[in-house]
């Protein structure tokens, strides 16, 4: 075998796994058709209103709706068929993005159909999320990095076809092409995704308003209390929000962060442009942590994504800048490890629900630190911002170790020593069995740590 050729075979299997092959395209398809849709759109918006505010404004519209998505309708993602689901979420999606091209269309009308789009991504993400590790078996952390490639390519070809193409052709033009983007993406997944029953029965096949209403806060409430009442499901989903808010600082601060180091569009493109790449690579090499370690590098990972920003707070030059951001997104690779670690811990009745509510909660997480991370810069420089960002995660960091070790360490509850269980007469002496508690991944990843 040639070197460095014993790390290609899991992917080379991935590759021959229709299923998987499937999955990809479409994420890769409908991911750069929502780009091409955000900067088609807020383009379209401002031709007819030369607004600025109203320009922006459309463009926080989709990103805002996916908070009720992910909560309300990550629940199609369990009750109903993934496969079905997707498809729907696509055709619906062609349908909304094809109206918006009407000419006479109302702005508060077309607003409401943006709205709509983005809610529609939340059903689609649960449910490909979901099946991902149905398609994959044992290969799924391999799987989740190739998931990964795709989703950033994704988005850098959405980008970039958007400019491309709206130099040759006008927005509506543009939007049509997008809205073809969804149907190839059903397309896809009809012919390639096998069409599995439901994960989880589905009591009220046909309810009216009021117990989609009850059956969404439900599904809410249920939820939260299964990945937080989960010790090993509510570390990774605690880790994933922790490392998202800080590497989301940098990002947020791009354009006034490269204005003080060398201004210019091709600066702020490096700044933006480190942190995919440094993940990316993260994630291969993340791909090959074996299972016993996955829960014992959580928190270098962690780490590496919050001590180089910390690093920014002694103002380094653009190079040393540049590359820090992309080892703060080599550490943005935890985020598979905790996903895998999800993935076990949760039920996959329940999977797609929970993977929407983490989701929505990055969403949150990563809105209300831009916010904060914007309105500290019109006080302190975006170095300052970003190197307090950073240094404020280690500290957390540390207090997040420490409640989780002192959680997957505490004693289970044993029989009182002055009242010992009475064993049947004549039973056999019971023998001790193997722990099977949620601290073993824990202490499996922590053995001979003495």
């Amino acid at each position: 075998m040639r070197p460095g050729s014993a790390g290609a075979g899991p992917y080379r299997a991935l590759a021959g796994n229709r299923e998987i092959r499937a999955l990809l395209s479409a994420s890769l398809i409908s991911t750069a058709g929502d780009q091409l849709a955000r900067v088609a759109v807020s383009v379209l918006v401002f031709q007819r209103t030369h607004s600025a505010l109203l320009t922006s404004l459309t463009y926080a519209l989709t990103f805002l709706p996916a908070l009720i998505g992910g909560p309300l309708l990550g629940g199609l993602a369990d009750r109903c068929p993934r496969r079905t689901v997707m498809i729907s979420a696509d055709l619906i999606r062609a349908v909304l993005i094809a109206t918006l091209t009407l000419p006479v269309l109302p702005l508060p009308v077309a607003w409401l159909l943006l709205a709509l789009v983005t809610i529609t991504e939340a059903p689609f993400d649960a449910s490909r999320a979901a099946l991902l590790p149905q398609a994959a078996g044992a290969g799924y952390p391999r799987a989740l990095a190739a998931d990964r490639i795709v989703q950033q390519s994704g988005q850098v070809v959405g980008f970039a076809a958007s400019g491309l193409l709206l130099l040759a052709l006008t927005p509506r033009a543009t939007l049509i092409l997008d809205a073809a983007t969804f149907l190839i993406s059903a397309a896809i997944l009809r012919r390639g995704v096998p069409d599995r029953a439901a994960a989880a029965h589905d009591p009220h096949p046909a309810p009216d308003r009021k117990t989609i209403g009850r059956r969404a806060i439900t599904d809410l409430r249920v939820t939260f209390a299964t990945v937080t009442g989960n010790r090993q499901a509510w570390m990774a989903v605690r880790t994933v929000w922790l490392a998202a808010a800080v590497a989301i600082v940098p990002e947020g601060l791009a354009a006034p962060y490269a204005a003080t180091l060398r201004p210019g569009a091709a600066t702020v493109g490096l700044l933006l442009a480190a942190n995919p790449v440094g993940n990316v690579v993260g994630g291969l090499l993340a791909a090959r942590t074996r299972p016993a370690a996955r829960v014992k590098r959580l928190t270098p990972l962690t780490l590496l994504v919050c001590i180089p920003l910390g690093l920014c707070a002694w103002h380094p030059g653009l190079l040393l800048v540049v590359l820090l951001v992309a080892c703060s997104g080599a550490g943005m690779s935890v985020s598979l490890l905790a996903r895998t670690l999800f993935v076990e811990a949760i039920d996959d009745t329940a999977r797609g629900r929970a993977f929407a509510l983490a989701a929505t909660g990055i969403t949150v997480i990563q809105g209300l630190t831009i916010g904060l991370a914007g309105a500290a810069a019109d006080h302190w420089s975006p170095a300052t911002v970003v190197g307090t960002a950073g240094i404020l995660g280690i500290v957390l960091t540390g207090v997040q170790w420490q409640a989780t070790r002192r959680a997957y360490h505490t004693p289970t509850p044993t029989a009182r020593p002055d009242h010992p269980p009475v064993a049947p007469a004549g039973a056999p002496p019971e023998q001790p069995q193997p722990a099977t508690t949620p601290r073993e991944p824990w202490r499996a990843a922590h053995s001979g740590r003495r």
